[in-house]
């Protein structure tokens, strides 16, 4: 956790178990030790006893100590915050600043006993493997020597130094969660398994092993996919452990670092079947295109499920419905009534690799007539279409390109010859009857 030379700051609340740190981290000797008092003034006198007690503690070691107060229950109130998750922090974020100064590690003197609570606590609200590891070793600069020692080999330590320390009045109280689970839950465990700490300890300790081992194969089908070595449908092989994973890291790169695990389900289901939708929050959603999880901004409009390019007529979406035909290209072909827009395209679009969709963030598409690219949203303006209707307009995907859009007629004249075989498109509202 620690190499020679190294500056560490001890969080010191005057208890047991980080004075024992405090004294160990000493006696190594060879850090640039000091140490941080939070005061929560949540026991008035005795609060401030313990801060006294840490002060004269440093001093009497000739260690640097930084405290601060707080008003915890104010800060609470303000926050709408339960006084354990404000205290904690608050707690934290001092130690941070601190040790932000010099470049410190914060040694923290968490215990096997509280890994224990955390482990049963996680269980107990719903967890993943990840918090049946319990109290990780080491986050960020934050360390814990402690984590594996047991409160009895803690007391006996500094009882073998003859070294007080200040005893919480709270610890014995239930309205904190942490000691309701130590007292009504744990402690009849101890009872039953008195080695439990070391059982959990090994537990914990063996999962983050094998937790370390997903992560880093979940980080590297992550980069396979993100370089295109791989897509969807490979993710899609993999064990759930694995495919989970890496779908939570695209979800991600999307602005999403957390997901529902309704969320989840359904972006899993994305994968397997390679369409559908998924809401990832209110102006976000993706779907599935070319082995791609593909992002829209979604809008005032939801992207609607993509239907692939295929003979025959199909329905679509909004009351769209496409009629898709295979016979020579003749430049004079007539829409079929008023609402209805139609396309032609050599053969190729029936390879699979078309269907239609509707808009995306940053689309464009080539008009032939005018031999450019035009941003759909450009094209959205030219025609003079509402923000209500944009989002359900058809468009035709072709290998990630946009190349026909509904409300356009594109004939591909210069690409086309006169009675060659082509593919005509042709898609309209519901006031026509096939």
């Amino acid at each position: 956790m620690l190499n020679p030379g190294d500056s560490v700051i001890v969080a010191l609340s005057g208890g047991a178990d980080s004075v024992a740190l405090l004294l160990v981290l000493n006696e190594i000797g060879f850090y640039h030790l000091s140490a941080a008092h939070v005061n929560h003034s949540l026991r008035g006198g005795e609060a401030d006893a313990d801060e006294a007690f840490c002060r004269k503690l440093c001093a009497a070691l000739d260690i640097p100590i930084y405290c601060r107060a707080y008003d915890i229950p104010a800060l609470a109130a303000q926050k709408k915050q339960s006084v354990e998750l404000c205290a904690r922090e608050a707690r934290y974020a001092f130690l941070e600043e601190v040790a932000e100064k010099d470049n410190s590690m914060i040694a923290a003197a968490h215990h096997a006993g509280d890994n224990t609570e955390t482990l049963i606590m996680n269980i107990c609200r719903g967890t993943g493997l990840s918090g049946l590891c319990g109290i990780p070793i080491r986050r960020g600069r934050i360390i814990r020597p402690f984590l594996t020692a047991t409160r009895e080999e803690i007391l006996e330590y500094l009882s073998q130094k003859n070294q007080p320390y200040r005893t919480d009045a709270t610890n014995g109280s239930l309205d904190y969660t942490r000691n309701a689970v130590r007292h009504t839950v744990a402690a009849p465990l101890y009872k039953l398994y008195p080695t439990l700490d070391r059982s959990v300890s090994r537990l914990t300790q063996n999962l983050r092993e094998d937790v370390e081992y997903i992560e880093h194969e979940a980080d590297r089908v992550y980069n396979e996919y993100n370089t295109g070595k791989i897509d969807i449908k490979d993710i899609s092989e993999l064990p759930a452990a694995l495919k989970k994973r890496a779908l939570l890291r695209i979800a991600a790169d999307f602005g999403k670092n957390t997901l529902y695990e309704t969320q989840l389900g359904e972006l899993l289901r994305l994968c397997d079947n390679r369409q559908g939708i998924v809401s990832l929050r209110g102006d976000i959603a993706v779907t599935a295109e070319n082995g791609r999880i593909v992002l829209y901004q979604a809008g005032n409009h939801a992207p609607r499920e993509p239907v692939a390019v295929k003979l025959g007529e199909t329905a679509l979406w909004d009351g769209y419905f496409a009629m898709v035909q295979n016979k020579p290209f003749n430049i004079n072909s007539n829409k079929i009534n008023n609402s209805a827009h139609f396309g032609a395209f050599s053969c190729d679009i029936l390879n699979g690799s078309a269907f239609f969709r509707t808009r995306r963030e940053g689309d464009t598409v080539y008009l032939p007539g005018r031999h450019i690219h035009k941003p759909l949203k450009k094209l959205f303006n030219e025609m003079k279409l509402s923000a209500n209707r944009r989002g359900g307009i058809p468009v035709i995907d072709y290998k990630g390109e946009v190349i026909w859009v509904y409300g356009v007629d594109n004939k591909q004249q210069n690409l086309i010859a006169e009675n060659a075989p082509c593919i005509y498109v042709c898609v309209w509202k519901n006031d026509y009857n096939a």
